[in-house]
């Protein structure tokens, strides 16, 4: 019966994004909210800032939740952090926030689910075993995770499909575990936000119709942090992570990491649709260097990477504990 339930709100968060998702595009083109899709051959303006739409059927189904008694006092706190998540990438989509106030204003978006959590203050990792910090600690610990993980899936971004598909792989593994581990608020919001996110890549994937925005990116970092705290399953998100971690460390060997697009440019392509990568370091540029790769090629390959890291850590934390 739980099960149906958690199937309900992912198709419940699937259905309206998907049918509300072209009036969204048609409202945010109408009020100039677009970007140019910069690696095609030939360049067109798409709608920004769609994340919009995820955030008002997320709210829809949290709201319903609620009503309904399917979310605990943690779950409300993870719901709470998640729309604020996506407030602040709206902000920025508007007014271009300076990096540090987006620091702080995350920090702030994390706040409802570290008061709320009323969880073990604990980690659990394979061969380590249970890291305690106790309840002070571990607020910090979830402020500092919302965070990252929102900072580091607004870096990993820029072609069609891989926010939101970066996204849906997390959820998906977070999902089954949740439903495993009978984490059932769990379940219920990293099913919601797949069923969003799957609605959202029919108009995103390439050619895309839509971009998220930094209200879609921040959003899906608190997504998946949020989730990874309610089911205690911190090991596994870091390590779904680790693509967007490794891109997140080449950028930063760059004397400038946040003004990279500025100095260098966009990524290149050619009349064939095959990227060349502008001159600093980063996890899609190793892809473009080491063979011809097209956007679409490019953006399976970083998804690929992390379902492998995904199967990876599921092996480690059945067979060497932490699950």
């Amino acid at each position: 019966m739980t099960f149906t339930i958690a199937l309900t709100w992912a198709s419940l968060s699937f259905l309206l994004t998907y049918f509300l998702m072209p009036l969204g595009i048609k409202l945010l083109k109408s009020k100039g909210w677009t970007g140019v899709d910069v690696h095609k051959p030939v360049r067109v303006e798409c709608a920004e800032s769609g994340g919009l739409v995820i955030l008002l059927t997320l709210s829809v189904s949290f709201i319903l939740m609620l009503l309904t008694g399917y979310l605990d006092r943690a779950g409300i706190g993870a719901c709470l952090t998640i729309v604020s998540a996506g407030l602040v990438g709206f902000l920025d989509d508007m007014f271009t926030l300076r990096q540090r106030n987006k620091v702080l204003l995350m920090m702030l978006a994390g706040l409802p689910l570290a008061i709320f959590y009323t969880g073990a203050g604990s980690i659990r990792l394979p061969l380590v075993g249970t890291i305690e910090f106790g309840a002070f600690y571990y607020m910090l610990v979830i402020i500092l995770a919302v965070n990252v993980a929102s900072n580091l899936t607004n870096m990993l971004a820029g072609f069609n499909g891989l926010e939101a598909g970066f996204a849906s792989v997390a959820c998906g593994f977070l999902s089954i575990v949740s439903l495993a581990r009978g984490e059932w608020t769990a379940a219920f919001i990293s099913l919601a936000s797949l069923g969003a996110l799957l609605a959202f890549l029919r108009y995103n994937w390439y050619p895309a119709r839509v971009f998220p925005g930094d209200s879609g990116t921040l959003m899906f970092g608190a997504i998946i942090a949020s989730t990874a705290v309610l089911s205690g399953t911190e090991f596994l998100a870091v390590s779904l992570m680790i693509p967007a971690i490794f891109d997140f460390v080449l950028k930063m060997q760059h004397g400038k990491p946040f003004a990279q697009r500025r100095l260098y440019g966009d990524t290149k392509v050619n009349e064939a649709g095959i990227l060349s990568p502008p001159g600093y370091a980063a996890f899609s540029h190793a892809f473009m260097k080491v063979a011809p790769t097209s956007e679409r090629r490019l953006v399976l390959l970083i998804l690929l990477s992390e379902t492998l890291m995904g199967v990876l850590a599921l092996i480690l934390m059945i067979f060497l504990g932490g699950w």
